[in-house]
């Protein structure tokens, strides 16, 4: 569909004003006759156009708004050259413009006119052309946004894998830099950031990809920390945005570990194994550690409830924590498969990308709709679609409760629960009894507390960490259901991937439950169980 210029029509025609386009039709249609029939053609640019295309064009015409739409289009030499002269350059549309109250009718009445227009100089497929047509983005409704988007993604996708083809056979530092270097300059940056909220998952993709790319053996710290200044103009939220910082703060110090190609491990992967056992061991023996000699200790500020629930580990489970030590030493030397399940009876890690993949929805169904929610949040905001949190203080987090949930310390369990939470995160624990409508229990526990309470043998257990917890905030027809009112802030992929680890309560023989949270120094959580009251759920 061609765009044809009211005021240029009006002069071609010599009528007085755009308003007869509306109010006195059959006079237009005479007059657009007695033109032709003189020979002479109407021309817009580099395009012609008929009297059977003058008179349909003029027949659509029902509202005069459309004269105010013509004049913006007129006003901005960017966008009247690419609807009326077929030539692309970098949109100029009025900043101000875009909080008028007619620009949302705007953006509807020119997107069927510019996606032909774009699409036609994105299948050329330059990159001066794609930073462009990204640049007409914010003038177009949602669905020639996504047509539009979507193009430039599946040639960005096509680029980036011929990059990474080439660069398997590239042998020299100047000739990586010279293949790489076209993917950060400011054009293509600038493409980035013009993409929707719904399309920023793909902006962090390409800042995922970046440092990957850094991994190759002709990268040098140069090159990083050009790579990296340059994507710190990418228009991300603080989270991803002090992400990119701390890579180029870390490699302008000196870490070489970003950039450094790593050497080539064999298939048994016994370097990669061994340095992962021995990394476990020695954080899962200061956990142990931690336990043993200061869960039952509190700070003086700890109200008289929470140091009540505090004992000291007794002789016999000293020894009895020395000889998991010693068992799990034995079975990490024994099997090299440790590392890949990332479990043991009384060690549980956080589920690998791998597992999670699929999971089975769990019969209780107001802890499904949880989860469900929490998976959908989760998505919201990895696409920059909670736009606020109010963050709430310790004190309220402590003693929030969520409805229709039950606080936890009102469960009549049987069995003592002690739990300590000396990980990074803030962690939600929903306990819940699995049939179709069975109570659901939750509790709060801040980073670096405690909790005391009593549970029941073959309730299952979800834990939900995060930070930053605080009132959701949520677009309409997120599909969240009207109950989940708080969330955390700050949500990575602990959070997602605890969603997919359901713990089955056991029944011991020992008269209390103690666990320990914690997390890795890479931020992995993981959960330490003394007296294997817990297991995994397949």
């Amino acid at each position: 569909m061609a765009y044809i210029s009211l005021q240029s029509l009006k002069r071609f025609l010599g009528i007085p004003g755009e308003e007869a386009f509306f109010t006195d039709k059959d006079s237009v249609y005479r007059t657009i006759e007695s033109q032709y029939a003189a020979n002479n053609i109407f021309t817009e640019g580099k395009k012609s156009f008929s009297q059977v295309e003058l008179v349909q064009m003029v027949s659509q015409l029902k509202d005069e708004v459309i004269i105010v739409f013509d004049q913006w289009i007129n006003s901005s030499p960017g966008l009247s050259k690419l609807l009326l002269e077929e030539t692309l350059t970098r949109n100029d549309f009025g900043d101000k413009l875009d909080q008028h109250l007619l620009f949302p009718a705007f953006k509807r009445f020119i997107t069927p006119f510019l996606v032909p227009e774009l699409k036609r100089f994105l299948d050329q497929n330059t990159g001066k052309h794609q930073f462009n047509a990204a640049s007409y983005l914010p003038l177009m409704d949602e669905q020639g946004q996504f047509i539009i988007q979507d193009q430039l993604l599946r040639q960005f996708s096509s680029d980036w894998q011929l990059l990474q083809n080439e660069l398997e056979t590239v042998s020299s530092e100047a000739d990586f830099n010279e293949k790489i270097k076209r993917f950060y300059l400011p054009e293509h940056i600038g493409l980035f950031n013009f993409f929707t909220k719904p399309f920023y998952a793909h902006k962090v993709k390409f800042v995922e990809n970046s440092i990957e790319l850094f991994r190759h053996p002709m990268a040098t710290a140069p090159v990083v920390l050009w790579i990296t200044k340059q994507l710190q103009n990418l228009e991300l939220n603080p989270e991803h945005k002090e992400k990119v910082s701390m890579v180029h703060r870390s490699v302008l110090q000196g870490d070489q570990s970003y950039f450094t190609a790593k050497p080539r491990v064999q298939a048994n992967w016994s370097f990669k194994k061994t340095a992962g056992i021995l990394a476990v061991l020695a954080l899962v023996g200061f956990s142990i550690f931690y336990l043993v000699n200061y869960a039952g200790k509190v700070s003086p500020q700890d109200d008289e409830k929470t140091a009540s629930s505090f004992s000291k580990f007794t002789p016999e489970e000293r020894m009895q924590l020395d000889s998991l030590i010693r068992t799990m030493e034995q079975k990490t030397v024994e099997n090299e498969d440790f590392t890949d399940r990332q479990n043991t009876n009384y060690l549980h890690l956080t589920p690998v990308q791998a597992q999670i993949n699929s999971r089975d929805p769990l019969r209780n169904k107001l802890a499904e709709q949880y989860v469900q929610d929490c998976m959908k949040a989760y998505d919201l905001s990895e696409m920059s679609l909670i736009d606020s949190c109010a963050v709430y203080p310790e004190n309220k987090i402590k003693k929030l409760e969520i409805s229709p949930f039950t606080a936890l310390s009102a469960m009549p369990g049987d069995v003592p629960l002690l739990l300590r939470n000396e990980s990074d995160y803030q962690v939600q624990i929903l306990i819940f009894e699995e049939k179709a409508n069975g109570e659901v229990y939750s509790i709060f526990v801040p980073a670096q507390d405690a909790i005391k309470c009593k549970v029941r043998e073959g309730y299952r257990m979800v834990l939900v960490p995060g930070n930053n917890l605080g009132k959701a905030e949520l677009p309409k027809l997120s599909g969240v259901s009207k109950f989940y009112k708080h969330h955390f802030c700050f949500m990575d992929g602990n959070f997602l991937a605890q969603l997919f680890q359901v713990y089955v309560i056991k029944d011991i023989p020992q008269s209390e439950i103690k666990i320990l949270l914690n997390s890795t120094a890479n931020q992995q959580l993981y959960v330490v169980d003394l007296y294997e009251a817990l297991e995994i759920e397949n």
